[in-house]
């Protein structure tokens, strides 16, 4: 089930060090020397890595959201020991 999912992977970020930043929503993102900041409604985090889970990047002329169809995707990525076969 995808939300049981993502609730672990949260869950085992959160434990790992990670913060996660809900209902917050990004009007601009500037790329500096020192990390990335996120610049959201209010406030600003300040991050050496950064994932834009969107669907559209952020940053796109506004219009083209009314183009594009409502679609789900799921993708995995894994550090994996020896090469799969």
């Amino acid at each position: 089930h995808p939300l049981k999912y993502v609730q672990g992977l949260a869950e085992r970020f959160v434990k790992a060090g990670g913060q996660l930043f809900e209902q917050s929503h990004v009007c601009n993102t500037q790329f500096k020397e020192d990390g990335i900041v996120q610049v959201a409604d209010g406030g600003t985090v300040s991050s050496q890595h950064i994932v834009l889970a969107t669907h559209t990047p952020i940053g796109l002329v506004p219009t083209i959201h009314t183009l594009l169809e409502p679609l789900q995707s799921y993708i995995i990525g894994i550090r994996v020991s020896h090469p799969l076969e």
